[in-house]
């Protein structure tokens, strides 16, 4: 597969995935997911394309990792009040911290992808 075509799927996986994790988190990977789907998909210069890419998702993972990080230690925690409503929502507090983690690895992927485009080019 041409490395275009995998990028394209690499930020469409990424997309479909924050769809998953919008139910507990505002997720804005779905938007840049669209956003560099869009991009590659409809460029005609790879390498043009690919240099601010590269930079946007370089930023989006050091985000998420952020993200991830803060929200393990607040959803970690024990509430004051409301303990049993708090621990009803531990599995859907885990299987978003996991999509989450998934579209770190999808997006480190596309970043390789992206870099060995840009890299080509010189």
């Amino acid at each position: 597969m041409e490395g275009t075509k995998i990028l394209e799927n690499l930020f469409y996986s990424i997309t479909i995935v924050s769809t998953f994790t919008c139910v507990i988190r505002s997720d804005y990977n779905f938007a840049f997911g669209l956003l560099c789907y869009y991009m590659i998909k409809t460029s005609k210069d790879q390498v043009k394309t690919a240099k601010p890419l590269l930079l946007i998702n370089i930023g989006l993972i050091i985000f998420d990792i952020i993200w991830c990080i803060t929200m393990h230690s607040v959803w970690a925690g024990k509430p004051l009040h409301h303990e049993k409503t708090w621990k009803a929502f531990d599995n859907i507090r885990t299987f978003t911290m996991v999509l989450s983690v998934l579209n770190i690895f999808i997006r480190g992927a596309a970043v390789f992808f992206l870099f060995m485009i840009v890299r080509g080019s010189k």
